[in-house]
């Protein structure tokens, strides 16, 4: 369910490739939030990428 209070919204979430800021990264997606994530893991990074976006449509910067 989208929640209106959240959507829309921008989030930047550092060390977000993995663990509990990933999750988050996840649920902040799934309410309709603009999520952007850093990580010095590139790797883990382009695997949270990949994750994020089977959740909704996102843009990614590199």
């Amino acid at each position: 369910m989208m929640n209106d209070n959240y959507a829309g919204k921008t989030t930047l979430i550092s060390g977000g490739a993995g663990g509990i800021r990933l999750a988050l990264a996840k649920e902040f997606g799934a309410l309709g939030m603009n999520v952007v994530i850093a990580d010095i893991d590139k790797a883990a990074l382009g695997n949270a990428e990949n994750e994020l976006k089977s959740i909704r449509q996102i843009n990614t910067i590199h």
